[in-house]
């Protein structure tokens, strides 16, 4: 069977290396019976081996159900230095897949997330704690309107803070 239950980085590419990320987004949007978000498709590359460095979903909304074609995308994409999912209703279930896949599945290029005005709490503050500290190019995460309480947001600051002092040549 082609679906394994976690499929590696390099077997997910294997099977999907011939498809666009367009391709592959709607053909998962297909698989969970989703609408594809027309916005996303506008910037998805149609060639294959072609990848995106922004994913901006503010204004754009992709809520609960569409973050799974999403992940996906994400599993097979190189080089994105700003993800924005800010305004999406996600909650830390869809956090913490997130921090999987950034963790597991993409190169270490992302340098820039928005998860403001969604419904997360103690644990999607931890997971990306866990994101940050694994992923030193994440120099900027912005939390304004979440439920993350105040000492979990200090850390992450604090975290996103060494980062980009260490990418600035300082160490601190």
């Amino acid at each position: 069977a082609l679906r394994a239950p976690r499929a590696s980085p390099a077997s997910n590419g294997a099977v999907q290396a011939d498809k666009s990320l367009f391709e592959i987004y709607k053909m998962h949007c297909s698989k969970l019976s989703i609408k594809p978000n027309s916005g996303l498709l506008k910037v998805l590359p149609k060639q294959p081996n072609q990848y995106i460095s922004e994913i901006n979903m503010d204004y754009n909304y992709i809520g609960i159900k569409g973050m799974q074609p999403l992940l996906e995308i994400l599993k097979v994409n190189r080089n994105l230095r700003v993800l924005n999912l800010k305004d999406n209703n996600l909650e830390n279930n869809e956090i913490k897949a997130l921090v999987q896949v950034l963790l597991t599945c993409s190169d270490d290029s992302l340098t820039k997330l928005d998860l403001s005005n969604n419904p997360i709490s103690l644990a999607g503050g931890s997971a990306l704690i866990e994101l940050l500290t694994s992923r030193k190019s994440l120099t900027e995460v912005r939390l304004e309107g979440t439920l993350v309480q105040p000492k979990i947001l200090d850390k992450i600051q604090d975290i996103a803070g060494n980062n980009r002092a260490m990418h600035q040549g300082q160490r601190s």
